[in-house]
C-alpha cells in the first residue's frame, strides 16, 4: 500500500505525540515511588508513636497514673495519614468505649461478673457495635464491656479514669496530627498528571480535521488494526 505524503506527515505527527505521552507517563512513576504506600507506613507509625509516648507522659505527669496503658492504646488506633480520618476514627473510638462502659456498668455494679450477666452485657454490647455510625471501632463495644464487668463492684470507680485516659489519647493524637504538614506528598504525582493529560490532549487536538476527507478514515484504521 502507498500512503500519501499526507497521510505520511500525519503518521509522523502521531507517532511523535504518542511518544510524548510515553513520557509523561513515565514520570508519573517516580513519583509513585516516593509517595507510595511505604512512606505513608511510615509516616503514620512514627506519628502514632510520638503520639502515644506524648499520651503516655501527659497522663503520668498530670494525673500521675502510673501505667496509662488506655491512653497508649487510644493515640495507636487514632492516628491516620488525615486529620480527617484521624477525627473520625477518635470519636468512633471513643463512642465505642463509652457505650460499653455504659451498657456494662449496671451489671458490674448490682450482679458482678457471672454467666447470666456475661451473656445479657455481650449480647447487648454486640447489637450495639452493629450500628454503622460506629464503623470498625463498634468492636470495641462488647471489649469495653467485657472489662467493666470484669472489674465488678469493688472496682467500678476505676471506670471513670479509664475512658479519662482514653479521651487524652484521643486528643493527643488528633492535635498531634493536625499541627504537623499533611503526610501525602502529591505534589509531584499531580504536575507529572498535568503534564500527562496535555500531551494526551495534544494527541487528540486536530484528529476530526485530519481524518474527515472521505476514505481516509477508513484506510487509517485499517493501517491500525493491521498493526495491532
Amino acid at each position: 500500500m502507498r500512503w500519501t505524503e499526507g497521510e505520511q506527515v500525519r503518521e509522523e505527527n502521531t507517532g511523535t505525540a504518542g511518544r510524548r505521552a510515553c513520557a509523561a507517563l513515565a514520570a508519573v512513576r517516580p513519583s509513585r515511588l516516593r509517595d507510595g504506600p511505604w512512606a505513608v507506613r511510615w509516616l503514620v507509625a512514627v506519628r502514632a508513636s510520638v503520639a502515644a509516648a506524648l499520651a503516655w507522659q501527659l497522663c503520668s505527669s498530670v494525673w500521675g497514673t502510673p501505667r496509662p496503658a488506655p491512653a497508649v492504646v487510644a493515640a495507636l488506633l487514632v492516628v491516620h495519614p488525615t486529620v480527617f480520618r484521624s477525627c473520625t476514627a477518635g470519636l468512633q473510638y471513643a463512642a465505642g468505649c463509652t457505650l460499653g462502659a455504659l451498657i456494662a456498668l449496671p451489671a458490674a455494679v448490682l450482679v458482678g461478673p457471672t454467666w447470666l450477666s456475661m451473656g445479657a452485657v455481650l449480647l447487648l454490647s454486640l447489637l450495639a457495635a452493629g450500628h454503622e455510625r460506629l464503623g470498625a471501632h463498634g468492636l470495641h463495644v462488647p471489649i469495653t464491656a467485657v472489662f467493666v464487668l470484669l472489674l465488678g463492684p469493688s472496682h467500678a470507680r476505676e471506670i471513670g479514669p479509664h475512658l479519662l485516659q482514653i479521651g487524652v489519647g484521643i486528643c493527643v493524637a488528633v492535635l498531634f496530627n493536625a499541627l504537623l504538614p499533611p503526610p501525602l506528598r502529591l505534589r509531584a504525582a499531580e504536575a507529572a498528571l498535568d503534564r500527562l493529560r496535555a500531551e494526551l490532549a495534544r494527541c487528540w487536538t486536530g484528529w476530526p480535521t485530519r481524518y474527515a476527507r472521505p476514505g481516509t478514515r477508513t484506510r487509517f484504521w485499517t493501517r491500525a488494526g493491521a498493526t495491532a
